[in-house]
């Protein structure tokens, strides 16, 4: 909800200059579109960058006012390519299908094993207990432990692919040393909000972690096309259980 966000928060564009310039080619050479690049401001406080919206017409990228002041224009182009790579991967629609992916397995099952599901409630029954509580306990397991370990695990390696397409988008400006420059503006925002380089968060991965993994791959290209195999993978498996309970009504319909 970008156009809800620009009035929550205080934006105000960002100004005509040699920065906004700089993203604007950035973007170009991406080929991506937004419909304005604001300034967020938050007192100081808050040091990070975000975008938001599905369509180009409504798409807006926040930068805050911290981020502004503390880090330098090739920094901040860093941070703009990483946001630029969740929205080319379609990473906001692929942590939509992440979401969803639980409530496909429930009604895969449903569908495949209609008679082990009936069995289990006629157990629950005939021991004297309710179904809705147990099972709705096991629910609230399973999907907690999906959130935290699976949901969390993949949402940190698309921030590593988005970290990767940043350091490619400050390549291929001619910036010589594009992973200096993307980890230091990491190590930046990271210092500028007190966070611990080592410890990892739900959706991403730690400041040292991330940090590794471009200079793994800038020394080793090889390395970071395993890599974009491995989230491919991870993201095909993730389609084909979102997918799976309209497979299964077509195989058996």
């Amino acid at each position: 909800f970008p156009w809800l966000l620009r009035r929550v928060w205080r934006t105000w564009p960002l100004e005509p200059g040699p920065l906004r310039g700089r993203l604007e080619a950035a973007a170009g050479r991406a080929g991506f579109r937004a419909s304005e690049i604001l300034v967020w401001h938050t007192g100081g406080m808050v040091v990070n960058a975000a975008v938001a919206g599905f369509l180009p017409r409504l798409r807006c990228v926040f930068l805050t006012d911290a981020l502004m002041t503390q880090l330098t224009d090739e920094e901040i182009e860093a941070v703009f390519g990483h946001e630029i790579g969740h929205v080319r991967h379609r990473h906001l629609m692929l942590r939509v299908m992440a979401m969803i992916a639980p409530v496909s397995v429930v009604l895969l099952a449903q569908q495949a094993f209609p008679m082990a599901i009936s069995q289990v409630e006629g157990w629950l029954l005939a021991g004297g207990m309710g179904v809705q509580a147990p099972m709705g306990v096991v629910v609230l397991v399973g999907m907690g432990l999906y959130v935290f370990l699976v949901f969390g695990a993949y949402s940190r390696l698309l921030e590593g692919q988005a970290d990767l397409f940043g350091c490619r988008a400050l390549a291929c400006e001619g910036d010589g040393d594009a992973t200096t420059t993307f980890t230091s503006a990491l190590e930046k925002i990271a210092a500028a909000n007190g966070m611990n380089r080592r410890a990892s968060g739900w959706q991403h991965a730690s400041i040292a972690r991330r940090v590794r993994l471009l200079d793994r791959v800038a020394d080793d290209p090889a390395y970071g096309r395993r890599f974009q195999r491995r989230v491919q993978l991870a993201t095909g498996v993730l389609a084909a259980i979102v997918l799976s309970p309209v497979a299964w009504g077509l195989l058996v319909g």
